[in-house]
């Protein structure tokens, strides 16, 4: 290690050399980058520069000096100076007497995260926003050691700026980045590696239980990894990558839908926020309303911070049978009753199904979508029973298809504007996995029986027949919900045999109506000794379902039907219900029966 009291025209100093900035300096010593320069490091104490002594091998043609606080004296050595010390102890460092004289006109490099640019010159005595030297700053990470760092630069003078992607490009990769956007992005380049290994120490452990040593399960795992992310940096996305590995019913998609259930992907966003926050406080990062570019941060009431993008990713209709993923702009507030949701599951509805296939008219660009569970980023300033950050569900409500909100955009989007939020959306159950979230948003299944049965008592229900026409997805929902009521009789009604399948296994009677009508009349006027049905849940959305619903049904029963219909009725409300009791039917559909249905569903 050479020692020498000559100090080089190009020189270079860090002030502080830790975790961080320790990686950075061999890393630059292995590249040789430091040849013909002098590098001058001062730590806090003795015992630091004894380490660094100890680790740092310079070349015979650097010159290194360490120092023990001498910051002052290290700073007018220098020509580049960079800031490594601990983010809490900025401002005693920089405060100290001398060093704001000798940083003038020089380039000061933070790598300090949470302490912006203004954190800075605010420390050295200025003003707010004044800088006696030309400051940028520098996020890189602790992949440093192995040339492999994602460093964020930010800030400062062109000049400034070239000089800092100069020194860190030999430490890998640099990414130039607005100073309002510099804090987020750090919490993946610079806390990311952690969250990573923590992803790597569990698939390594469940490796290890399996039988395989410690060493070669995080091999394996990590060349999982590097091969994954090598796939997402050639411009494939998660979506993509997901899908190619994880195939339809196959033990891929087992597994990821167990994360779903475990809320492990919410867990990593809430981790980021988390992170996002704590480095708020070490340097007084200060969320706006609005940034630079148009971008938006919502503040929920623990100071996380929501950024909400420009644009977003959304499924759209282009015409019948037509479906593109478009970037749309994010929906702003319009209304003071408005609130944003990003959304984290959308639902794809029957009725979506209409639109696509042109029995409804969708138009030529209208973002499907009516059912989904996401976390509010925005409320507007008349929207009381929400705050940013909550989970919400927001259930299908009545909509007619032709007004202005129906026609400005659905739900299969990242973000989604949610008019009159006080009265279309609910707050989530805690602890409901995400998965069974979204079930909630499509809570007509579960809707349909409790209408069909709240006019029963519970001994009348257990000795009451109901049919289920439709089994699909929705009737499958409702068939379970049916059968928590404990019916005499539940007959599930379908024309595919292995959906009537899936109905027997829920506990229901299979009849199929399309191979075998016959038999399905026989078999209601034997169970009901020929009164008919007491309750029919009509989940298919068609004019032949609601006929046979009709028939099936006693004099004085329910039919409980929630399909969507685009064709005539087949028979008149005066047949069905006394118009006098009418208006009571239409207002059934109300918010505290939806919030109850959501509740009971559920448990």
């Amino acid at each position: 290690m050479a020692q020498q009291d000559t100090i080089g025209q190009q020189s270079l100093a860090f002030i502080g050399c830790g975790k961080i900035c320790t990686p950075i300096v061999q890393r630059l010593l292995y590249a040789k980058f430091l040849d013909t320069h002098t590098l001058h490091i001062t730590t806090r104490t003795a015992e630091s520069k004894l380490r660094l002594s100890s680790i740092l091998r310079a070349s015979p043609t650097t010159n290194l000096q360490l120092h023990v606080l001498e910051t002052a004296s290290t700073i007018q050595a220098a020509n580049t100076i960079v800031l490594g010390c601990k983010s809490s102890q900025y401002r005693e460092i920089l405060s100290t007497p001398g060093v704001r004289a000798a940083l003038c006109g020089k380039t000061l490099i933070s790598v300090l995260g949470g302490v912006t640019e203004s954190d800075l010159c605010t420390a050295l005595g200025g003003e707010e926003g004044e800088a006696q030297c030309d400051i940028v700053r520098a996020l890189p990470n602790v992949a440093a050691l192995v040339g492999e760092s994602a460093t964020l630069v930010s800030g400062g003078s062109a000049s400034a700026r070239q000089t800092a992607c100069e020194l860190f490009q030999h430490v890998g990769s640099v990414h130039e980045v607005p100073p309002e956007k510099i804090e987020a992005a750090a919490v993946v380049t610079a806390s990311g590696p952690a969250f990573f290994a923590a992803v790597l120490q569990s698939v390594s452990l469940a490796l290890v239980a399996k039988g395989f040593d410690e060493d070669s399960a995080r091999m394996f795992a990590a060349a999982s990894m590097r091969s994954t992310a090598k796939l997402a940096v050639t411009g494939q996305t998660p979506e993509y990558i997901i899908k190619q590995v994880a195939t339809v019913g196959g033990s891929t998609e087992k597994g990821l839908r167990l994360l779903e259930e475990l809320g492990v992907r919410e867990g990593f966003g809430r981790a980021v926020n988390a992170t996002f926050e704590a480095a708020k406080k070490l340097g007084a990062i200060k969320p706006a309303a609005t940034v630079e570019n148009g971008a938006s941060v919502g503040v929920d009431l623990s100071g996380q911070a929501h950024v909400i993008p420009e644009t977003m990713r959304a499924v759209v209709l282009k015409g019948v049978r037509q479906i593109e993923v478009e970037y749309r702009s994010v929906p702003m507030i319009v209304d003071d009753c408005d609130m944003i949701v990003k959304v984290q599951l959308s639902g794809l509805c029957g009725s979506d199904l209409h639109l696509y296939r042109g029995t409804e008219d969708g138009g030529s660009d209208l973002i499907m979508g009516h059912e989904f569970s996401g976390t509010v980023v925005k409320i507007g300033k008349k929207v009381h029973g929400f705050q940013v950050g909550d989970t919400v569900v927001s259930p299908f409500t009545i909509s007619c298809g032709a007004c202005f909100y129906c026609e400005n955009g659905g739900v299969q989007a990242q973000y989604v504007r949610v008019p009159s939020a006080d009265t279309t959306a609910f707050k989530s159950p805690p602890g409901i996995a995400p998965r069974n979230n979204i079930l909630m948003a499509d809570i007509f299944p579960f809707y349909a029986v409790r209408n069909g049965f709240s006019q029963l008592k519970p001994p009348q229900i257990r000795k009451c027949i109901v049919a289920v026409i439709g089994c699909g997805p929705v009737g499958l929902c409702a068939i379970a919900a049916a059968g928590t009521f404990h019916p005499n009789h539940l007959i599930a009604i379908d024309a595919v045999p292995s959906r009537l399948q899936n109905a027997a296994s829920l506990g229901a009677e299979p009849k199929n109506y399309s191979t075998n009508e016959a038999d399905l009349f026989e078999h209601v006027r034997c169970v009901t000794n020929g009164r008919g049905v007491d309750v029919v849940l009509e989940l298919v959305g068609q004019k032949s379902a609601l006929q046979l619903a009709y028939d099936l049904v006693r004099p004085g029963g329910v039919i409980s039907s929630i399909g969507v219909h685009s064709a005539e009725f087949p028979f008149t409300a005066s047949q069905v219900v006394p118009l006098s009791e009418a208006p009571k039917w239409y207002a059934k559909f109300e918010r505290m029966e939806v919030q109850k249905v959501i509740f009971d569903a559920e448990k």
